[in-house]
């Protein structure tokens, strides 16, 4: 499995640990990938999981499967078709890709894609969330990948939102202790109650999509 985005290791612990999964993980941070190097070294599952500093455009081989969370609003609007088609080279024929990302409304897209918004300024510089009718527009044109089904997290996500800015609010005197100012907590926790609000009411939503790879 290849797992584009791995971030701090979760995902790719987790299939090896209770699925037997042999993952391959690839990022462009190497602060992450030092931390996830310490996690599979902790849980014994280096004959298992491989993470490695790459660009997805530059990965080699084919796989039984493919799977990105969270790692799609960093890709941008032009390199939509380089990414999806490098997944498409990278799949097996008959495997599976799980796309997990958060997602506006298709009848918004071209005009948040020109706005500079505040998660775009303070939050994620050079971001961008997709629509739904431009991954499977894009999808459609350039691979050979058949979507397989979809679903909207979007609640579940406002849920999640909740709960981590009231841990964040309990834990203020350790982000203090650590040098942040009152600036930054204010900021962060409008943050979380923004994209809380955001999902609660239909703003944005988070889609989990699984494609085939035809044969």
């Amino acid at each position: 499995m290849l797992e584009v985005g791995c971030g701090w290791g979760s995902f790719a612990i987790h299939a090896a640990k209770h699925y037997g999964a042999t993952v391959h993980g690839i990022s462009l941070s190497q602060k992450q990938l030092e931390w996830a190097r310490q996690r599979v070294l902790q849980e014994g599952l280096e004959q298992q999981i491989e993470l490695q500093y790459l660009d997805y455009r530059d990965v080699n081989g084919q796989y039984d499967h493919v799977v990105s969370i969270e790692m799609f609003e960093a890709v941008g609007h032009e390199y939509y078709r380089d990414f999806f088609t490098a997944v498409d080279r990278c799949l097996r024929p008959g495997g599976r890709f799980f796309l997990q990302t958060i997602t506006i409304p298709d009848q918004r897209y071209d005009a948040y894609r020109r706005e500079f918004d505040f998660i775009k300024k303070h939050i994620f510089p050079g971001g961008l969330l997709a629509s739904l009718e431009r991954i499977l527009s894009t999808t459609k044109k350039y691979t050979r990948l058949r979507p397989l089904g979809m679903r909207d997290i979007g609640p579940h996500y406002a849920a999640t939102l909740r709960a981590w800015r009231q841990r964040f609010l309990q834990a203020l005197p350790k982000v203090y202790g650590l040098g942040f100012e009152p600036y930054f907590a204010r900021l962060w926790e409008f943050y979380l109650a923004s994209c809380e609000a955001a999902f609660a009411t239909g703003h944005i939503g988070d889609a989990q999509m699984v494609f085939e790879r035809q044969r």
